[in-house]
């Protein structure tokens, strides 16, 4: 009341006054007032159609509002991508990379969801375990198209968590394979091939993975970003193979032994309790390229080099070796 007061006799004339009808929907979005801050955040969008990067925040807390509802949630990510577009090259500033890294890193996570909700049946199924099969390598070529997008953006927090997550779609690829039930009647024999033929085609995915992750510590390591993210990173290289990626008891990463990677128990110790939507395992080998920079499609299944005047983040592995296949599931 107070500040719709305010705005009655006091700002309403003022060049700023945009900036206390932004913060009155903050508060009713802060105070849990969610419809309100809804209608509010949609009347400051009209009300103020220039406040480009305002309008940015204002469509990411409507997708938040609007997360049950995945098309109009979806809808608010792409307008906080076609604000960004607007802005001038001198504008494009931390915030606004933030805002748009996260937009688009949001796209992603929509096919995250879906490829996480797509289970192999049994191979004895052939039909149904071929159509799944393909669909989950389009999805995962679908969703890693979306994060490497976040590269774009220079928002070296959110350009971690897209590697990562590149990282973890693989990863999760990989353990889908290897939950898929042994058809039955084989022979011991033929168990054991069966088991190979899986190993054979895991073991690409699983290189992937820790080549994504890799990325992400990497990233987080030369820009100073130890969130979440590259913390979830480390921890799933050391799962994948303690031997080539351990976890020592001390903070931070040393390098040792001829470049193997030491992960500090610090560093892993916040990703111990992952976001509910973090994933489990990859699917087969990717067949986009990935953008190795802006705007330029790079071999295919590589992950993306960092940006022009980006640089990559947290620890980077130097020399890793290839996994130990059945070790370390994604959680």
């Amino acid at each position: 009341r107070a500040f719709g007061k305010y705005m009655e006799l006091y700002a309403a004339g003022r060049p700023d006054s945009h900036k206390v009808f932004f913060h009155m929907a903050e508060i009713k979005e802060k105070n849990g007032n969610v419809d309100l801050a809804k209608t509010h955040y949609l009347d400051y969008i009209r009300k103020y159609p220039k406040q480009t990067l305002n309008i940015m925040r204002a469509h990411l807390s409507l997708t938040k509002m609007t997360a049950s509802n995945k098309r109009e949630s979806m809808g608010y990510m792409r307008k906080i991508l076609a604000g960004y577009k607007k802005l001038k090259a001198d504008e494009r500033k931390a915030q606004a990379n933030a805002l748009a890294g996260e937009a688009q890193f949001l796209l992603g996570e929509q096919m995250w969801m879906d490829f996480k909700a797509v289970d192999l049946p049994s191979p004895d199924k052939v039909r149904p375990f071929q159509k799944a099969l393909i669909s989950l390598g389009k999805l995962l070529n679908a969703a890693s198209r979306e994060y490497f997008k976040v590269f774009e953006f220079k928002s070296h927090g959110w350009t971690v968590a897209a590697a990562t997550r590149v990282g973890l779609l693989y990863h999760r690829f990989r353990d889908k394979l290897f939950n898929v039930p042994m058809p039955p009647g084989l022979t011991p024999d033929e168990e054991d091939m069966y088991r190979f033929l899986l190993d054979d085609k895991a073991f690409p995915l699983e290189e992937k993975a820790i080549e994504a992750y890799r990325r992400a510590l990497q990233l987080a390591k030369d820009n100073l970003v130890y969130n979440d993210w590259g913390a979830r990173a480390a921890k799933m290289l050391a799962s994948i193979n303690p031997e080539t990626f351990p976890i020592t008891g001390e903070d931070g990463v040393s390098y040792h032994h001829q470049g193997d990677v030491i992960f500090g128990a610090g560093l892993v110790a916040q990703a111990q309790a992952p976001p509910p939507d973090l994933p489990e395992a990859p699917s087969m080998p990717l067949s986009p390229g990935v953008p190795g920079a802006p705007g330029q499609p790079a071999a295919p299944g590589a992950v993306p080099a960092a940006p022009a005047g980006q640089q990559p983040a947290p620890t980077a592995p130097a020399g890793a070796g290839s996994g130990v296949i059945r070790s370390g599931g994604v959680q």
